[in-house]
């Protein structure tokens, strides 16, 4: 069975390992030269392997730990990833959540939370009661409600919201929560604060750069055609075609405009076309910076406090030499999420979150910047707004299936939805496929 997989982000590389691993044989098309899609690792003469954004995965995603894990074994996961409990830690130190382990995975958050420094006992109460809702499914956030409407609805404390539901929401939708989609956050926080299931709150850093971590491995067992996007689609009863090359099936793998770009000519594709209109996108902007000597911070990453500075530009600070395999290394990344209104050059950018990372851990000096890149990347997303209607894996054509974060998984637009999206298509896909080979017969 040839099955084409046009797309090499995470979910045409979780759909490909699914379909290898049933032993079709999988052709990978993408426009880039390597894969990732956007989260790849990115090579720069200066200051070494970097990625086009500064990601982390948690505990909780579950399909895309168990890919790996299939696909390189558990040590090889364990190896690839600082992995420590949950901690979020404020610049100013104002702040401070750890998870506490050897408890169990409830206990342990709940204790985390209690003994939280920079909260109240008002305030732990109803963050706990949320969670406890969350976790047996009583008072779910509604179709249509914003995250804020659903926290007001919840009443969180103002506190509650600046250390937690606020910077939770952008870190994972990258919407803001006067706008994000509050059955999407409660979901991410279902399977992660309120679940029980052990580890899941627990982060998950890459030692590596992403595409490193697992994309080049699953690229380098399937035939693949770097450098070709594809402008030339036929699909038929018998088979699909791309560029003149004839397969049995085929999973579209791409983001949203570029499908329409693909299928639009199709009139039996209107619904579809219609579904893809409805995104609109956010983005993301990732600064990496080389200094002189290492800054010393209390955790791999921190928080910045928006209400004490609400113009500073980042919401995180990573300290990369606290996980990265880079000896000698003096490098920090600065995440700023939704972030299309950013206004400054490259230059000035890394100055501003500079002061800023100074004003928060009260720094006279700071050392000097020996290097900087920094990566915008103007569709890391799609909005993640309420009653968003997201297509299914499935289409009119038995012999094509769509995956991407942005279909019908009930999460954002992270790796997890992605890899998700992509094992659904495969699955999908090769359940008929015995049906479509008898009827080409």
């Amino acid at each position: 069975m040839n099955i084409a997989i046009v797309g090499a982000g995470w979910a045409g590389l979780a759909a490909a390992s699914h379909c290898m691993r049933h032993g079709a044989s999988v052709t990978l098309f993408d426009a880039a030269q390597a894969p990732g899609g956007r989260a790849r690792g990115v090579h720069d003469e200066r200051l070494g392997e970097l990625d086009n954004g500064q990601h982390i995965l948690i505990g909780a995603y579950s399909q895309t730990l168990a890919t790996m894990a299939h696909d390189l074994g558990q040590d090889a996961i364990k190896a690839q990833f600082l992995r420590l409990p949950l901690a979020i830690r404020s610049a100013n130190g104002a702040f401070d959540l750890h998870a506490r382990r050897g408890l169990g995975q409830t206990l342990g958050n709940a204790l985390g939370l209690w003994l939280a420094r920079g909260l109240s006992l008002t305030d732990k109460w109803q963050a706990t009661r949320l969670l406890q809702r969350l976790g047996s499914r009583r008072n779910q956030p509604v179709m249509g409600q914003t995250v804020n409407q659903w926290l007001k609805e919840q009443a969180q404390t103002n506190n509650n919201l600046r250390w937690l539901w606020w910077p939770l929401c952008i870190a994972t939708l990258n919407t803001a929560p006067a706008q994000a989609c509050a059955v999407l956050f409660a979901n991410v926080l279902r399977d992660s604060l309120a679940s029980a299931q052990a580890g899941a709150t627990d982060l998950l850093i890459p030692r590596q750069n992403l595409t490193q971590l697992w994309p080049a491995s699953v690229a380098s067992r399937a035939h693949t055609r770097w450098g070709k996007p594809i402008r030339e689609l036929t699909i038929t009863a018998e088979f699909v075609e791309l560029e003149n090359e004839r397969f049995d099936a085929c999973i579209l793998a791409l983001p949203p405009v570029n499908l329409k770009r693909l299928t639009q000519h199709f009139s039996q594709a209107q619904t579809l076309n219609d579904q893809l209109d409805g995104f609109s996108y956010r983005s993301i902007t990732t600064c990496y910076v080389a200094l002189s000597e290492r800054i010393e911070m209390p955790s791999p990453m921190l928080l910045f406090d928006h209400q004490e500075k609400p113009d500073a530009p980042a919401q995180w600070v990573f300290n990369r030499d606290a996980f990265m395999h880079t000896p000698g290394a003096a490098q920090l990344a600065f995440v700023i999420s939704d972030s299309q209104s950013l206004t400054l050059n490259d230059q000035a950018l890394v100055d501003a979150v500079m002061r800023q990372l100074a004003d928060a851990m009260g720094c006279q000096t700071m050392p000097k910047v020996t290097g900087w890149r920094c990566f915008d990347e103007k569709r890391a997303t799609f909005a993640a707004l309420p009653g968003l209607a997201r297509p299914s894996n499935q289409t009119i054509w038995p012999r094509v299936m769509v995956a991407g974060d942005w279909t019908d998984t009930g999460y954002p637009s992270v790796i997890e939805g992605a890899v998700r999206s992509g094992l659904t298509a495969a699955q999908a896909l090769l359940r008929q496929m015995p049906h479509l080979t008898a009827q080409a017969r």
